[in-house]
């Protein structure tokens, strides 16, 4: 083992940031899709897989290499885990391996008896690809269950096991890697409970899911060079997770590659970044029978169209517009098919000057309750997407409204866009008006109410703080404590004109102090929910990740100078809120 540890660091330090496609994929034609870029994958880690590890001691060395605590090199990362100490350890001694009840052992991921014929301990069953390192009494209690969908840490529920909200993405993408290397023998519906993928009866829509809301960790790329050295190949969903989403549909998984690979329906899509630009606040655009300013993708399956009244398809869709008279919607019903998309571009909004920011919109999805998925996106360079809100299912025949916090792009120019993938039904229409961006401290014209492009307070909608809604008439914004009356609406009114004013219903999400921060940062959960956490950097790559529990404090010390993205998930909303190094 000592001979490779030079190997290992020398591919930590340049590999984990990559901002370049791994030249690993320079004889694969990233511009194909479906079941051609499936085989061409397929054959890519096929060919490449020149070494079959040896069961012991091959396996257990190359673990104690690939699944090294990025923050600890004496320990390793035990997969399931989730604790400080005791079964549910999430990290073990590097050489405390073997049978012990105190030890880690070998999980075959995909369970050696679940594959068609079984794995054994050699080929697939020596695959350091889908072997992660266990603690041995949870190892026994996963035996060979089939992966279910649920919430929270790693446990056995309803016959199933679900291996925990930071495993979920790395198992999907393992599945992935499986399926391609070993085909028939490793089929994803063999291993997993769930409906299938409308475009591949063996893919289920469970790993897709996973695969999107888990996006890759820095141990997970860690793992990928390493084992690209031992073995031959790597696993292309690791490099870029949207790979998946080029092939079997689904939501939009993070693509890693940009616009080159894995992102035709994700990426770039013939978007031209900034074709306009909105420099004055409040922005409102209601699509009142025009697109102004928003474009349609390129790349995509069908396009967002303008309505007024109802949508053709009977029960879904709205029957009329929020504002005015024309909204913009999806029309999921023939010729369209399952899990198609439709991108529509927005234009780029300077916050450069602003000190809040936030965007507001009214959405419609009524229809079945498989009736497919909305978000809305944002990007610093045009290719690269993070979803910053998402919904899914019907929510009822009622526009509702959505409030996004934005202070994670202040100082800068960012692009939104509207990504929507059909369901499983014709009875999916999605709708989209009254998208507003509103700014305090710039110098945007409009009028002089200060209420004017804030949406009205929705139960259905989560606000971090620094969030501003309208209540009865009044302006609010949320603190950690609850919401502060800043005035009355209207363009000549004022908290002094407001006579013994109703607050909001005020249900705290959290809080984070200092920030900016020199060493610690805390991380204040209210209410006593669990949730969890990254920090993010501008070009998309998590640096840390973690629980949420009450208070968190994460020691920031071996973080650069410099602004990141903080993102907090509850397990329904996704809020996120800039920080800031000094």
């Amino acid at each position: 083992m000592k001979k490779l540890i030079p190997f290992l660091l020398f591919f930590l330090t340049v590999t984990i940031t990559f901002a370049q496609i791994p030249s690993y994929y320079n004889d694969v034609n990233l511009n194909l899709s479906g079941s051609s870029l499936k085989n061409e994958l397929a054959s890519k880690i096929i060919s490449t897989h020149t070494t079959n590890l040896s069961y012991t001691p091959g396996v257990w060395d190359a673990l104690k290499q690939t699944d090294l605590d990025p923050t600890s090199s004496s320990r390793v990362l035990l997969v399931y885990g989730y604790s400080s100490s005791g079964t549910t350890a999430r990290t073990r001694g590097v050489n405390d391996n073997g049978g012990a009840t105190s030890d880690w052992n070998r999980e075959h991921v995909y369970p050696k008896s679940l594959g068609n014929p079984n794995l054994g301990t050699s080929g697939p069953g020596a695959d350091a690809h889908h072997i992660r390192p266990a603690d041995v009494t949870f190892n026994s209690q996963r035996g060979n269950l089939k992966f279910v969908d649920a919430s929270g840490n790693a446990r056995s529920v309803s016959g199933g096991w679900y291996p925990g909200d930071e495993w979920k993405g790395d198992v999907a993408r393992m599945m992935m890697y499986m399926y391609l290397r070993y085909g028939n023998q490793c089929l994803p519906s063999n291993v997993g409970i769930g409906s299938s993928a409308s475009s591949d009866a063996n893919m289920l829509q469970l790993f897709l899911e996973w695969n999107a809301e888990d996006p890759v960790s820095n141990f997970e790329i860690q793992r990928n060079p390493i084992l690209e050295g031992l073995q031959g190949n790597r696993n292309p969903f690791i490099d870029n997770p949207a790979f998946a989403t080029e092939i079997w549909g689904g939501p939009q998984a993070e693509d890693r590659f940009g616009n080159t690979g894995g992102g035709g329906s994700g990426g770039g899509g013939g978007n031209t970044l900034c074709s306009s630009t909105v420099t004055s606040f409040p922005y409102s655009q209601s699509f009142e029978n025009t697109f102004s300013g928003w474009n349609q993708a390129s790349t995509d399956n069908f396009n967002w169209s303008l309505n007024s009244g109802s949508t053709p398809s009977s029960n879904t869709g709205p029957s009329s517009a929020n504002a005015g008279s024309y909204y913009i919607y999806m029309e999921s019903s023939s010729p369209n098919n399952s899990n198609d998309r439709a991108i529509l571009y927005g234009p780029c909004f300077n916050l450069s000057s602003a000190s809040q920011a936030s965007v507001t919109f009214k959405y419609h999805m009524y229809g079945a309750s498989n009736m497919g998925s909305l978000s809305l996106e944002a990007s610093l360079n045009g290719t690269s997407w993070t979803s910053i809100w998402s919904k899914s299912g019907n929510q009822g025949n009622s526009w509702q409204t959505a409030t996004v916090d934005l202070s994670g792009y202040l100082g800068q120019t960012v692009q939104l866009r509207l990504n929507g993938i059909t369901g499983t039904t014709w009875q999916g229409d999605m709708a989209v008006d009254a998208f507003n961006v509103s700014t305090s401290g710039s110098s945007g014209g409009g009028s002089n109410d200060p209420c004017e492009g804030v949406s009205e307070w929705s139960s259905s909608t989560s606000y971090a703080v620094g969030a501003r809604v309208t209540y009865l008439g009044n302006l609010y914004e949320r603190t950690s404590s609850g919401w502060v009356l800043l005035g009355a609406c209207g363009a000549s009114r004022s908290a002094g004109n407001v006579n013994t004013p109703t607050p909001p219903p005020f249900t705290a999400t959290f809080n984070v102090y200092p920030n900016p921060t020199k060493q610690f940062l805390n991380i204040n959960l209210a209410n006593n929910k669990e949730a969890s956490y990254k920090i993010i950097n501008y070009i998309g790559q998590t640096l840390t990740e973690g629980t949420l529990s009450n208070t968190t404090t994460i020691d920031m010390s071996e973080l650069q100078k410099g602004s990141y993205i903080l993102r907090v998930t509850n397990g329904k909303e996704t809020f996120t809120k800039q920080i800031i190094k000094e």
